[in-house]
């Protein structure tokens, strides 16, 4: 069993700037190209909805809950698919119809995202 000395010690060679600094260097190519990716696939599914909601003449401080309902299914769609990505993209309708419009979100889920909720 370490004492507590050399468990601060390991901590703090493990936390030092040199050495974290060096971790991110190593990953921070990827870590841009991954930032940006990312940015540019939330932005069109953010502009999407905005046509969804324009179209349903949705106006004022209620888009913000629209955008968060699609926020939502986008963190879905990027880590689950197929019937799961459906499951739970049902739960978050269920989660956010008491705020919203439910043929506007099951319109936000079918044009942005391709999911079929009810």
């Amino acid at each position: 069993m370490q004492s507590d000395a050399n468990r601060i010690v390991a901590y703090d060679l493990m936390t030092a700037p040199s050495t974290v600094g060096l971790k991110i260097a190593a990953r921070l190519t990827h870590m841009r190209q991954s930032f940006a990716s990312m940015t540019n696939d939330l932005v069109a599914s953010q502009l999407l909805t905005a046509g969804v909601l324009d179209a349903a003449t949705i106006v004022g401080p209620m888009r913000g809950r629209y955008h968060a309902f699609s926020n939502r299914l986008w963190s879905i769609c990027r880590h689950y698919n197929g019937p799961a990505a459906t499951q739970m993209a049902q739960i978050e309708h269920d989660k956010f119809e008491g705020g919203c419009q439910p043929a506007v979100m099951i319109d936000i889920a079918l044009t942005v995202y391709n999911l079929t909720v009810s």
